[in-house]
């Protein structure tokens, strides 16, 4: 074949695979947008983090057009049972509770639960013995308020809407600290800048998958795929990092 008949076919393959992902249903993805370095709002306004490139991974091996929805996260479960969209890639960890209700994914990374203080109280405070009767921060909706309420009755959970009203609070001495995930927490205050530090070791361990419905199962075995996929090329270690 010629050099001019070879770049033909290359390009007819190129608008076949164009108009097939215009004719595949889009895969809907719902995340928060508010959760960096997972998915957050660049400078530009547009959607960047390690779960929006995820999607777009995932989205791309199952040779689907990707719609990413934005929603709150104490309603991104009842969004995904109610139909809105067709899985959460928004971080979420597997529990016994989720998975009742939905079917997860392989886990895509793992983390945990840690403890966060002020630098000015690493004295006085060196683990979650040393916050008994104290004020611990959480984001509403989070796994970590459910542990800490059955784990830690002891300790009283103050909820937020976002971990920047959390810092703020921490900051003028109304928390003792805050419970976040681990990877989550150490990029939150290296971004703001804030002096604050983890304490102890981790409460747990949390793997983290995608849920989509129970009635679904085909869709969870091509995100299982799209991960493998993902997995054994090595570009899901290279998104995580990058």
């Amino acid at each position: 074949m010629s050099r001019l008949g070879s770049t033909r076919v290359k390009v007819a393959a190129l608008i076949l695979l164009g108009a097939a992902l215009l004719s595949a249903e889009p895969f809907r993805v719902a995340l928060t947008g508010r959760y960096p370095p997972f998915s957050f709002y660049d400078q530009h306004g547009e959607l960047d983090g390690f779960d929006v490139a995820v999607s777009r991974a995932v989205a791309r091996h199952m040779d689907r057009p990707l719609a990413i929805v934005t929603t709150e996260w104490d309603g991104i479960l009842a969004g995904l049972l109610a139909g809105r969209y067709d899985a959460i890639i928004g971080s979420m960890a597997i529990t016994p509770q989720r998975e009742a209700v939905a079917l997860f994914s392989d886990p895509y990374y793992l983390s945990g639960a840690q403890l966060f203080i002020h630098r000015d109280r690493v004295d006085e405070i060196q683990d979650m013995e040393d916050v008994r009767g104290r004020r611990l921060g959480v984001v509403v909706g989070e796994t970590y308020e459910h542990h800490l309420r059955r784990h830690h009755p002891e300790v009283e959970v103050v909820p937020y809407d976002d971990s920047q009203l959390i810092f703020q609070d921490l900051a003028l001495g109304r928390l003792d600290g805050f419970l976040s995930d681990r990877l989550v927490g150490r990029w939150q205050i290296r971004s703001a800048g804030a002096p604050f530090l983890p304490a102890g070791d981790l409460l747990y361990e949390e793997r983290i998958g995608i849920p989509v419905t129970r009635d679904n199962p085909e869709l969870l075995e091509g995100i299982n795929r799209a991960l493998a996929e993902l997995r054994h090329s090595g570009e899901l270690d290279s998104l995580f990092d990058a």
